[in-house]
């Protein structure tokens, strides 16, 4: 074992921790990151790959997940290089409540938008996302931005730019 694969803490000092870490990574954040964008982009450029690119002029459905997914390879890269690189700290706990709420705030969304229309929608994930971070309160001021940033979408989204999303869906007419 190198020195680097084998920590010792405080009270737990005869008890070596083992990393899982290769012994060339130096930044595990950035490492992981790295990773996380290899296999999104990855899965987009995969996905995508029976979908028509087009030119910026004439762009075709596969136009947007495809330079998006290059960029996130490009990110990878980048991330892997800075991994071995420069110095960083460990991975911290995962925020699974976080990345539960937000994820699922946005499955709802998706699921909801015909049902119950914008109007009911846009709220509930709004109210998901804020509830993800610690520092959230429900209160007046918080309850007012709700309902200016859904009447700014609707108004956005629906009138300015014409797109057919409905403002109360099929669970109210």
């Amino acid at each position: 074992m190198s020195a680097r694969s084998v920590s010792f803490t405080g009270a737990r000092a005869n008890k070596p921790r083992i990393s899982t870490m290769p012994s060339f990574v130096c930044n595990p954040k950035d490492f992981w990151m790295g990773l996380l964008y290899l296999v999104v982009g990855g899965a987009g450029l995969f996905y995508g790959r029976d979908y028509v690119i087009g030119s910026a002029a004439n762009m075709g459905p596969g136009f947007f997940p495809f330079y998006i997914s290059c960029l996130l390879l490009i990110f990878a890269v980048i991330s892997f290089v800075r991994s071995v690189t420069t110095t960083g700290e460990a991975v911290g706990p995962i925020a699974w409540k976080a990345i539960a709420l937000i994820t699922g705030g946005v499955l709802a969304f998706g699921f909801l938008i015909e049902r119950a229309g914008l109007a009911m929608t846009m709220p509930l994930l709004l109210v998901l996302g804020a509830l993800a971070s610690d520092r959230f309160s429900l209160e007046w001021r918080t309850a007012l931005g709700v309902i200016a940033f859904t009447l700014a979408c609707a108004a956005l989204f629906t009138y300015g730019l014409g797109l057919p999303i409905p403002i109360l869906g099929s669970w109210f007419r």
